[in-house]
Order: C-alpha cells, then sequence, then structure tokens
C-alpha cells in the first residue's frame, strides 16, 4: 500500500509525503527426490514473513535555472521466518526474528545553468543501524550541439545492502552482522541524433560498471564460530547499447534496441572450482552479451493506442544446482512477443477512465530465466485506472 500527498506551500515551493507499507509472505518446499534420496541434506521446508514501512519527505524548489529537490526517508525491515532441514546427520530448525532500520538525506539538482547544457547531480547520504554510514553521489550533463546532435556523460555511485539471510542467519548457516554492502561505480557516455525535423532519433551509449565487495558464501569458514558470508568477489560489466525511435507518421511510434554485454570476474569467490559462483575471469551468471527489444505504439481513433513489442535474450550462463559438485552451464536464448491496448471510455477535461489489456507472451514460448524454473507462459493483464 502506498499513499502520496503533495502540496504547494509558495508559488515556487512544492512539498510531498510519501508513506508506503510492503508485507510478503512466502516458503519453499523441497521434498526428498526419491525413497532413496536419504544422504546429507535431502528436504527442507522455509516459511518467512517481510515488512517494510517507509516515511519520504521532499520539497522541491523551483527556479529559473531548474529544481531543487531536499529530502529524507526512514524505513524499518523486518523479518520473522522459520527454515527446517532433514538430513541423514539429524534433522533441524533454524529460526529467524530481526529487524533493521535505514535513514537517509539527500540532495538533488535537474537544471540548465546555461542554455545548450543541461546537468544532473544528487548526493545521498544513508545509515543503517546494521551495516553503518555510506555516501553515494550521481552526475551527469547533456550538451545539445547543432544539427540536432547531443553528447552526455554520466558518473555515479551506488551500494546494494545485504539481505537479512546474509546479516542474520543461524544454525547450519551462519549470517555476518559485519557485512558491509556491495559497492559499484559506473560511468558512461554517449551521443543522440535527430533526424528529419525530430521524427527519428540513433542514440549510442558506451557504459562502464565496476563491483567491490560482492557477497560470497564458503561452506568451509575459518572456524566453526565463524559466519559463512564475507565481502569478497569484485567484478566488472562494460559495453555498448545502440537505439532507434522514428514516428514515420503521425500516430505511429516504433522504438528498437541492442545491448552488447561483456562481464568479467576480476576478484573471485571462495570456491576456484567451475561449479562456484564467483569464478576468475568468468562471466557473470545470467548476464546475457547479447539482448536487444523492438516495440511498435500506435494511436488510433483519438481514444485508443495499441502496442506491440518483441524481446530477444541471448544464450548466457548458469549454474545447475540439481547434481554435487554443481555444473556451469549455457541457458539458450529467447524470444517473446508481447501486445497490448489502452482504451479511453471517458475522456473529458478533468476526467478519464481508461480500460487497458496486456498479453505478455503472446506465443506461450517455453524458456528459463534462471535453470529448472521455467518463466510464465501466456500471460493475460486486464486493467482500468479513472482519473477524476
Amino acid at each position: 500500500m502506498g499513499l502520496t500527498v503533495g502540496r504547494f506551500v509558495l508559488p515556487h515551493v512544492e512539498t510531498r509525503l510519501m508513506l508506503t507499507d510492503h508485507r510478503s509472505d512466502g516458503g519453499t518446499v523441497d521434498q526428498p527426490d526419491g525413497p532413496a534420496d536419504t544422504v546429507g541434506y535431502y528436504a527442507s521446508n522455509t516459511l518467512a514473513t517481510v515488512e517494510r514501512r517507509r516515511a519520504e519527505g521532499r520539497v522541491n524548489l523551483y527556479g529559473a535555472p531548474g529544481v531543487v529537490t531536499v529530502g529524507g526517508a526512514v524505513e524499518r525491515e523486518t523479518e520473522q521466518g522459520v527454515d527446517q532441514y532433514f538430513s541423514s546427520y539429524g534433522n533441524s530448525t533454524d529460526q529467524l526474528d530481526v529487524k533493521r532500520l535505514n535513514a537517509a538525506g539527500y540532495a538533488e539538482l535537474q537544471g540548465t545553468p546555461l542554455r545548450a547544457v543541461a546537468v544532473h547531480a544528487g548526493v545521498r547520504l544513508d545509515r543503517s543501524d546494521t551495516f553503518g554510514t555510506f555516501l553515494t553521489y550521481r552526475g551527469g550533463a547533456v550538451y545539445h550541439l547543432p544539427a540536432g546532435l547531443s553528447l552526455r556523460a554520466m558518473l555515479g555511485t551506488g551500494f546494494k545492502e545485504p539481505t537479512f539471510y546474509q546479516n542474520f542467519a543461524t544454525g547450519y548457516v551462519r549470517g555476518n552482522p559485519a557485512l558491509k554492502p556491495e559497492h559499484s561505480l559506473s560511468w558512461e557516455v554517449g551521443l543522440d541524433q535527430t533526424l528529419a525535423a525530430g521524427r527519428a532519433r540513433l542514440g549510442a551509449t558506451f557504459f562502464d560498471q565496476r563491483f567491490r565487495d560482492l557477497i560470497d558464501y564458503t561452506g568451509a569458514p575459518p572456524s566453526s564460530s565463524d559466519p559463512n558470508y564475507f565481502n569478497i568477489a569484485a567484478a566488472t560489466a562494460r559495453g555498448l547499447e545502440v537505439s532507434a525511435q522514428a514516428s514515420p507518421v503521425r500516430g505511429l511510434d516504433l522504438r528498437a534496441g541492442y545491448t552488447l554485454l561483456r562481464t568479467r570476474v576480476t576478484s573471485a569467490g571462495f570456491d576456484p572450482g567451475p561449479g562456484a559462483l564467483l569464478v576468475q575471469d568468468s562471466a557473470l551468471l545470467r548476464r546475457p552479451a547479447h539482448a536487444g527489444f523492438a516495440e511498435l505504439h500506435a494511436h488510433a481513433l483519438g481514444r485508443a493506442d495499441f502496442t506491440v513489442s518483441a524481446r530477444y535474450v541471448g544464450p548466457r550462463a548458469d549454474l545447475d544446482y540439481a547434481g554435487y559438485p554443481p555444473q556451469r552451464v549455457t541457458l539458450p536464448a529467447y524470444a517473446t512477443v508481447g501486445a497490448g491496448a489502452a482504451i479511453a471510455l471517458v475522456r473529458a477535461a478533468e476526467r478519464r477512465t481508461t480500460l487497458t489489456v496486456r498479453v505478455d507472451n503472446l506465443f506461450d514460448t517455453a524458456y528459463e530465466e534462471i535453470l529448472h524454473f521455467p518463466a510464465r507462459g501466456r500471460t493475460v493483464w486486464l486493467g482500468a485506472r479513472a482519473v477524476f
């Protein structure tokens, strides 16, 4: 559930308050593979309830050069769960009841200090009662040249906090309360060219990402009382994105894009074997080297929108955990097609009621994004939206 309210307290000062509450209940059942599956850890059951409650407030200051945003947020995360393990060494039960409180403050600028230059800069300070204080930043600029050519550049940092399980697991697997977040440093440069009086656009972007403090699991910690998760690995991801967009006639838009991606583990995890998660100089799992999409959008009769799209994902590495030790395999490429429509039933000056229908995987293609976990087949989504 979410609630957002906003108000202009002055002609150029806007305040906004956002409240969200999220709860998920789930679990897994891993039954024995058969009557003879009684060696080692052969079965498990898990149940978990995760709650996230968040409050965020911000102030937007509108001026001639752009918009300045200042805000802060507080988030409380809790998880309660129970895990049951069945093995030839004896059965065990682990319980988890933990919480984490995070607070953050940030400032952001979006504007055009010069006529041909647009800038975006932001800084954020996060404080967690689990993993400490971290500062991240992001900045970019676009320079508009004559004849419809634009140059752009961006630099930024980020982090991904450890999961509750990685921090607080007990029993056979021990979490590490001293884990640091996984960190990233990213930069990109690109150009865009507008053609045909703005009816077409071509773009290309080169990007580079570097990840450090990646968390990996070890089944043989330094001592029996040590945790199983540590910040140990590092990796890179770099590549090229190209895109094209065109509006050949009024009411018809075409878009297409392609991504070439190369990933590499630059600092290995604990296990050097081929079935490990982070093997030196290997590719990161489930990152395709080639991916692309194409989309057609049409607006007809003044109140209907139709969309047809296609997506391609190339081969990518994964791990097969069906046997021990796990083996590195290649997931095959796949392509899917989708279609959708939105029809405005009521379209007045201040009122609008729209019905939507979307079909994903229109031709019911069988594929796996994760090995042994089939993705959804043909899926139909129905929706409605009313504005009063």
